[in-house]
């Protein structure tokens, strides 16, 4: 299923990201329910958020946008309202979250291949799939509010 339709009214509130747009400030993100997110700073040294929880073992779920040419994407909509929305649907089975803007690809001055990268992580399969799998048609409806492409999606295993 294409996801090419855009509603009335919604064109003055998107972003049309196919065009490098790449000094437009990412707006803010609530990620999930107060869940830890570790990230690497530039020398590769782990920073605690709040408890290191995306350790070897843990489920990675990645949900890639692909940055079509016209196409447009909601990043507003998407880390104040979608993201927020499946945080509270799949509650505690998250263990953290994050949100990427695409900026570039390789070359310099090419385009990311993806708008958006939205990662979610679990603390098993099992954990993935009790929560997600009940909740998947409400997260899908919502994905014509803010995008106009559909999503890639990638189940990963951290092995560091």
């Amino acid at each position: 299923q294409r996801l090419s339709e855009e509603r009335p009214g919604d064109a003055t509130e998107r972003a049309d990201y196919s065009e490098d747009d790449s000094d437009e400030a990412l707006p803010p993100c609530v990620t999930s329910n107060d869940a830890a997110a570790t990230v690497a700073d530039a020398t590769g040294k782990k920073q605690n958020l709040e408890e290191d929880k995306m350790e070897k073992g843990t489920i990675k779920v990645s949900v890639l946008y692909p940055n079509a040419a016209g196409k447009v994407f909601d990043i507003d909509y998407y880390c104040n309202k979608h993201v927020p929305m499946v945080a509270g649907l799949l509650g505690d089975a998250i263990v953290g979250a994050t949100v990427e803007k695409g900026l570039g690809g390789g070359a310099p001055g090419s385009p990311a291949a993806y708008v958006c990268m939205g990662n979610l992580y679990f603390s098993s399969m099992e954990s993935f799939q009790n929560s997600f799998g009940p909740n998947a048609a409400a997260i899908m409806a919502d994905l014509p509010n803010f995008c106009q492409v559909e999503p890639v999606m990638q189940i990963s295993e951290v092995m560091i």
